[in-house]
């Protein structure tokens, strides 16, 4: 699943992504896979970064534990994978090559079970500590990314994403029944 999309990098700045395009084989291969996954019943996170050493780190992480963990390589995946399934924790990369971490935040509140949002940086002062959990994103994980810290950090975010959906898990299902996500 670490193939790149065959389209030319995007240009600098923000851009809206064309959702309109037809989806890359990869990419459906992913939500066919994500469809079938129940994410109120185990740890399902998606990795959002254009740095390959980032899914990688990530990946040996979790090879030891039963979490399940999805790679998207730029915010525009992201951003389709979440219209088409049930993500309950995101962990994307502060400046993306076609997004910020706060255009990702915006379009994964118009999901109808939103996931929690962490933000990987190298460099993290109190200032963007503090943005990041003001405009609702859930934490901030620094990088290289340290194993417990990771480990905590997704286990506290799934299971605030699990209460917020447990009480009222009608959109987790509705969105896996439609294969939707609103």
């Amino acid at each position: 699943m670490e193939s790149r999309s065959p389209n030319p990098p995007p240009e600098k700045g923000f851009r809206v992504p064309d959702l309109q395009s037809p989806i890359d084989l990869s990419l459906i291969a992913l939500i066919e896979q994500l469809r079938s996954e129940h994410p109120d019943r185990v740890v399902t996170v998606l990795s959002v970064s254009q740095f390959q050493d980032d899914h990688a780190a990530l990946v040996e992480i979790f090879s030891h534990s039963n979490w399940r963990l999805f790679k998207a390589n730029s915010g525009e995946e992201a951003i389709r994978l979440a219209r088409e399934v049930c993500l309950p924790v995101v962990i994307s990369e502060r400046n993306l090559s076609d997004h910020t971490w706060k255009d990702l935040l915006e379009a994964f509140e118009r999901c109808s079970a939103p996931p929690e949002l962490i933000v990987s940086s190298q460099h993290a002062d109190e200032r963007f500590w503090a943005e990041v959990l003001n405009l609702g994103a859930y934490d901030v994980l620094l990088k290289p990314f340290d194993h417990r810290e990771v480990v905590r950090v997704v286990s506290m975010a799934w299971l605030q994403w699990k209460r917020r959906w447990a009480a009222d898990p009608a959109p987790v299902y509705r969105a896996a029944a439609a294969n939707r996500i609103a």
